[in-house]
């Protein structure tokens, strides 16, 4: 099968550096026919860096406050907030509190209290909760 001329210049210039947009702009092809080329041939490209989020304490308060208020669905109040819906989620649930913590409560806590209970009916001594480390 002959190589098309955006492949040979995509093979050319591939030198690990250059971030799949820049070469697909440089060949004048599409992102994804650039990308899936290099890798089924694994060409080297350099990954598009992906920004970390980071949500405050008072992003939970608002999105508590929203979540209270009740109306709006968790998509709408992380448009409105500007923040994830996998992060409303978590509020709700939970799963995310403030100052930073990521801790898991309701039936979690319950279960590694049961859990220590046991540990400690079955070789004695003290357990120390996950949550005092």
């Amino acid at each position: 099968m002959a190589l098309e001329e955006w492949q040979k210049e995509i093979i050319k210039k591939s030198d690990g550096k250059c971030t799949v947009s820049k070469l697909a702009g440089d060949v004048g092809a599409e992102y994804r026919a650039v990308r899936k080329y290099m890798e089924e041939n694994n060409i080297p490209f350099k990954a598009r860096p992906r920004p970390q989020r980071r949500y405050t304490d008072q992003h939970v308060l608002k999105v508590r406050k929203h979540l209270s208020a009740g109306g709006l669905t968790h998509s709408e109040i992380a448009k409105k907030l500007g923040v994830s819906r996998q992060f409303v989620s978590a509020v709700s649930s939970g799963f995310r509190k403030e100052q930073g913590r990521s801790e898991r409560v309701g039936i979690y806590k319950d279960v590694e209290k049961k859990a220590a209970e046991a540990f400690v009916k079955v070789f004695g001594g003290e357990v120390c909760s996950l949550s005092q480390r």
